[in-house]
């Protein structure tokens, strides 16, 4: 992607927060500590004025033993019943200023959640992802797996947030693919800038995995240099526009495996924003991928896909 095709698709990203436009956000949770963690986020970094929340609480098989209670690391709490658990979920978000409302359902979680993302029009689906245990991240067929690749809107995945000191850490990786320029756009509209401080990180892969990316007939010790400043180029591009928005940005462009390197620096954030594609992406995410990868293995993920265009009209 050119640099003048990146300015281009931030332009139309902006317009779509223009206007006193509220971004429809989906919060399913089940009660369960990843989900609770997930709304804890939520509530920290984004911003009060500029989107709308929806507890969405699917009656399944998770509410069947309440006596069997959730497992909090060493302890155990109770488990909600799905009303209990909507209205205490709808008054934390109202009471940090938040416009909301809930839902409940009935069903199969990940198809009820993503039906809801497709008909109410939901720009972005957060969910806790199901286990704290790192054997069962890697699993397929979870809620939030099947939702992270099905979803035609963003989802973000949280395994785990302790909270802490503001502001929120926000890792932004990006490498001028469409949807990390996407990911950029919605980074700026769904996060208040008061909240946030941002990283923003592209990786020059030692390794290039895509021979395009690299011009022919360059020596190795060329190849590395022109993926570094490729990536210093990225970081740029990136970094100006949530400068531009308000946002504390910081810069970082290590060499390396992508995954590796990603993972090394979320160690340090809160919470990693990426695009689900990067620049050798085709069709839906793939398993395996980068961004695969960073919401099966990372604290919490945000993995950005173009939006859908309903809206809800603020106020």
């Amino acid at each position: 992607m050119s640099d003048n095709e990146f300015w281009a698709m931030l332009r139309v990203a902006g317009t779509l927060t223009s206007g006193g436009i509220l971004k429809r956000i989906l919060y399913a949770t089940n009660g369960g500590k990843p989900a609770q963690d997930a709304g804890v986020l939520l509530r920290r970094f984004a911003g009060s004025g500029q989107v709308r929340i929806t507890v969405d609480i699917c009656k399944s098989v998770d509410f069947a033993f309440p006596q069997e209670g959730w497992a909090y690391g060493k302890e155990r709490k109770a488990r909600p019943q799905p009303e209990e658990l909507a209205k205490t979920e709808l008054a934390a978000f109202k009471a940090a200023g938040f416009e909301a409302d809930s839902r409940l359902g009935s069903g199969v979680p990940a198809l009820q959640i993503l039906e809801q993302m497709d008909q109410g029009g939901y720009e972005l689906a957060v969910l806790g992802a199901g286990s704290a245990k790192w054997m069962n991240n890697m699993l397929l067929g979870s809620t939030s797996t099947r939702v992270l690749h099905s979803s035609e809107a963003s989802v973000l995945i949280v395994h785990h947030h302790a909270g802490g000191p503001d502001p929120v850490r926000i890792l932004l990786a990006t490498d001028r693919s469409e949807d990390a320029t996407e990911a950029v756009g919605q980074l700026i509209a769904f996060a208040d800038p008061a909240k946030v401080a941002v990283l923003v990180v592209s990786v020059a892969d030692e390794v290039p995995t895509i021979q395009r990316l690299v011009p022919d007939g360059l020596t190795p010790a060329q190849a590395g240099e022109f993926l570094q400043e490729a990536a210093r180029k990225s970081v740029e591009l990136a970094a100006g526009p949530l400068r531009d928005a308000g946002f504390q940005v910081t810069e970082a462009c290590p060499t390396g495996d992508p995954v590796r390197e990603l993972l090394e620096l979320a160690k340090d954030v809160d919470l990693v924003v990426c695009g689900s594609r990067g620049m050798g992406g085709a069709g839906r995410m793939l398993l395996g991928s980068v961004s695969d990868q960073l919401a099966r293995l990372a604290p919490a993920t945000m993995v950005c896909r173009r939006a859908g265009r309903n809206q809800t009209p603020a106020g």
